[in-house]
């Protein structure tokens, strides 16, 4: 019989496609995340009818770039309040001007609530389109990003709104009706725009999910730090007579978000809405 070396390397076995053989122990079957970045939206479309307020005054929208709770802010105190009517009032109410005045969340502020009790939004943009449907007097439809609260209102003629920084304009300078719209966008950086190096480590940048379940019930807030979009329509002459002319504005605001500190939830996802067929059960989502 051969001898067998001492220093002989051992014969390997053959891999198998087989998946490798699990200990049968109870393992948890979903994963509680202590944090997570998502993508939360809001979507408006309003009919902007600028002869329902006084001319020479600027129709002003103002958002949260910031903050996912009470995203939009209704200038009710405004004289710009009734000039923008909503598709959804039950959503968001005509910008102020129905009683009880409603500030939106965003989507999906009100699912993921339950699960985390802070966010700190790290980037969003703003997408707006403008389609005119009437004729009026010259006007410019400015998009503004500002660190200040009211920085913009009824009184803040196409003038001021020139001098501003982070400033974008449209014309609007036709006095017969345009068939094509204009479109624009505004990109808001947290670590650009607050000048921080890690806004998620910022106290100041982080928000407050509002939760009744908890022990005490918990409010929502918005960051200390606050920052904010603007979409005015100015006409271009404050002295004019004549109303700028109305249109469909539609607007867009994604942003990006880390939800952090989970409450004593085990959700981890939507629950799904089951409903039952002939053939089976189909799970909706």
């Amino acid at each position: 019989m051969p001898k067998r070396r001492l220093n002989a390397r051992k014969r390997q076995k053959k891999k198998s496609n087989y998946r490798a053989p699990m200990p049968r122990t109870i393992q948890i079957a979903t994963k509680r995340n202590m944090n997570q970045t998502l993508k939360f939206v809001v979507n408006q479309t309003w009919v902007v009818d600028p002869t329902s307020q006084t001319a020479g005054l600027t129709a002003v929208l103002s958002y949260r770039a910031n903050s996912i709770f009470q995203s939009h802010m209704p200038t009710s105190v405004t004289a710009t309040a009734g000039l923008f009517k909503s598709q959804d009032p039950t959503k968001y109410n005509n910008n102020g001007s129905l009683n009880p005045i409603i500030s939106q969340d965003a989507d999906g502020y009100s699912t993921w609530k339950e699960r985390y009790q802070h966010f700190c939004v790290t980037g969003s943009k703003m997408t707006y389109t403008f389609e005119p449907t009437s004729t009026g007097a010259p006007s410019v439809l400015f998009s503004h990003m500002s660190g200040v609260a009211g920085a913009v209102n009824a009184n803040t003629n196409s003038a001021r709104l020139n001098t501003l920084p982070y400033v974008k304009r449209h014309s609007l300078s036709k006095t017969t009706l345009q068939q094509y719209g204009v479109r624009g966008s505004m990109n808001y950086s947290a670590r650009k725009f607050e000048g921080v190096k890690d806004p998620d480590d910022n106290s100041n940048l982080r928000g407050r999910f509002a939760n009744a379940s908890l022990v005490p019930p918990t409010t929502g807030a918005t960051p200390g730090e606050q920052s904010f979009f603007y979409l005015a329509l100015a006409p271009v002459d404050p002295t004019s007579t004549v109303a700028s002319g109305g249109g469909v504005l539609r607007v867009k605001i994604e942003y990006i978000v880390h939800l952090k500190e989970p409450t004593e939830s085990n959700q981890i996802q939507i629950n799904p809405t089951v409903t039952r067929t002939a053939g089976g059960t189909t799970k909706e989502f």
